[in-house]
């Protein structure tokens, strides 16, 4: 008879990550592996598998199958302090307590069940620094199911070092990584088991490159083991999408004070205005359909005046990533943040009331000592100025602004399509191939001959 005993905190904590991992609409696998063999239970969505170390492996142990639910309901309710006891016999396995029972049952050969398959890659250290570069890239990914490449971050071998990379399309994070040594790249999948502070700071991974089948990536931490398959697929051309940091010649850098102030600043869009004398935050009160301005306290500006707009939430992305600086151009170009790695965001375009400061600003551009005009001279010819400064003038500047924008979109949309009709191609190769493989199953079931 095989016994463990499992605090009870230490069950919750179990039940807390495998919910991380088991399906929400299974039958089938919603029930954990009891493998005393290996002295692990598992839970697995039927490609990734997330194992708890209980104890030392037992040659004489079995594998039981456990109702995730029904483990949950046990659990609810028992003091932390208490204890529960794990017994595993022939045909059943049971978990008591003084006054709760649990069942396993005794797992059979053809139980749809799989099991973490074995690893030939070099095991290595996962720092704290690449650790918290790989998360800050995870908070970038994307969530869209339609675009399943972007649901993992990308960790690269190119250049003189190893880096991390995530984006959801409409924004970029990118980070060197300080030890981990990436032999090959690949996609590695944003589990929010990853993000998950039970699952343990001390990161060890391991990457088994695999011929014509995805790289299986494993992440140890502590008791857990965790084992996915890489996403499949080519990544977009991250390089191509990072600005070069001498076009934006207006650098900001954001004190404590101000990154405070910028927290707590709520709108669908924030702005960054400066001139020679001062940088301003803006946000639009949409009921009070005017615009609020805050005067920065502890930032500095170097270069020209600038003028942007960016969504909030990428905002955010940056201040929690720690980068400080912010490298900005033309308001219609990405803009660029920088520290410990580098976010590039797209800018918004904004409409609406006129924006406090800006008729102070045309007014200081206007000479200080106006000179009235001269008359004009009488034209010699009827060839018309080469530089107008009219209105009109002025508008079609806009006008070729808000359409560089506009084409910015629409090459990352052809971008876009051409992925979808890659993977389409892919896919469609993929089915030809099983097709062609039932016709020849079924060519070969004409030739069986039954018995009379």
């Amino acid at each position: 008879m095989n016994k463990h005993h499992i605090p009870v905190k230490v069950l919750r904590e179990m039940i807390t990550g495998f919910r991380k991992v088991v399906p929400r609409n299974s039958e089938t696998l919603r029930e954990l592996k009891i493998d005393l063999a290996r002295g692990t239970i598992t839970a697995t969505d039927g490609s990734a598998f997330l194992s708890y170390q209980l104890g030392r492996p037992s040659a004489e142990g079995r594998s039981y199958l456990l109702s995730f639910d029904g483990l949950s309901h046990f659990a609810k309710g028992l003091p932390t302090s208490q204890e529960i006891l794990l017994e595993a016999e022939a045909d059943l396995a049971t978990l008591t307590t003084v006054d709760r029972k649990c069942f396993a049952k005794l797992m059979k050969p053809d139980d749809p069940y799989g099991t973490p398959p074995s690893f030939l890659g070099k095991d290595q250290s996962v720092t704290p620094d690449d650790r918290a570069a790989i998360l800050r890239a995870c908070s970038c990914a994307g969530t869209d199911d339609s675009r399943y490449l972007l649901q993992g971050v990308y960790l690269d071998n190119g250049g003189s070092s190893s880096q991390v990379i995530g984006t959801d399309g409409r924004c970029l994070y990118h980070e060197l990584l300080q030890s981990l040594e990436i032999q090959k790249p690949f996609i590695l999948p944003t589990s929010s088991l990853l993000k998950w502070r039970g699952f343990g700071d001390d990161w060890r991974l391991k990457v088994d490159h695999r011929k014509e089948k995805p790289a299986m990536i494993q992440l140890t931490a502590g008791p857990w083991r965790f084992t996915v398959p890489a996403v499949e697929g080519n990544y977009p051309n991250w390089r191509q999408v990072i600005p070069e940091v001498r076009s934006r010649l207006s650098r900001l850098t954001l004190g404590k004070d101000d990154i405070a102030t910028l927290r707590g600043l709520k709108g669908d869009s924030i702005g960054f205005l400066s001139n020679a004398d001062e940088v301003r935050f803006v946000t639009f009160d949409k009921e009070a359909n005017k615009w609020i301005t805050h005067l920065t306290k502890d930032s500095s500006l170097k270069g020209p005046p600038s003028r942007v707009f960016l969504d909030p939430k990428f905002l955010a992305r940056a201040l929690d990533a720690d980068l400080t600086e912010v490298c900005m151009a033309d308001e219609c170009d990405a803009i660029l943040f920088r520290g410990k790695g580098q976010l590039v965001v797209m800018p918004r375009r904004v409409a609406g009331p006129a924006i406090p400061g800006q008729e102070t600003e045309a007014r200081q551009q206007e000479p200080k000592n106006p000179v009235a005009p001269a008359p004009p001279k009488p034209m010699e010819n009827n060839t018309p100025n080469p530089n107008p400064t009219t209105p009109a003038h002025d508008a079609a500047l806009e006008s070729l602004r808000t359409l560089k924008g506009q084409l910015r979109e629409s090459i990352g949309l052809v971008d876009e399509s051409l992925r979808h009709l890659r993977e389409m191609q892919v896919d469609h190769r993929a089915t030809k191939k099983d097709m062609n493989t039932i016709r020849g199953t079924l060519q070969s079931l004409k030739n069986v001959a039954f018995a009379n």
